[in-house]
């Protein structure tokens, strides 16, 4: 079964090594990760996309076995030039 976002929200594969440090690594200021699916309604990102979001941004979401994160694409600060 895969995991489609609606709306203009975003799923995102945080860059993080275990979900044991997620606590740790989501108390810098910033993070980084890579869009897996973007809504519809998402008008400057597209699946693919490395992007770097801010603090506390943003629910987590385990799917699959897998440690992601669901953001609304306002919450994106910017986007890696590849």
């Amino acid at each position: 079964m895969n995991l489609k976002a609606t709306q203009d929200c975003l799923i995102v594969r945080p860059d993080l090594e275990k979900s044991a440090v997620i606590a740790l690594i989501r108390q810098k200021q910033t993070g980084t990760g890579v869009i897996m699916s973007a809504g519809p309604q998402t008008t400057g990102t597209k699946a693919g996309d490395p992007i770097l979001f801010g603090e506390f941004v943003g629910q987590d979401l385990k799917w699959d076995g897998e440690d992601l994160l669901v953001m609304r694409e306002a919450h994106i600060l910017g986007v890696f030039e590849q």
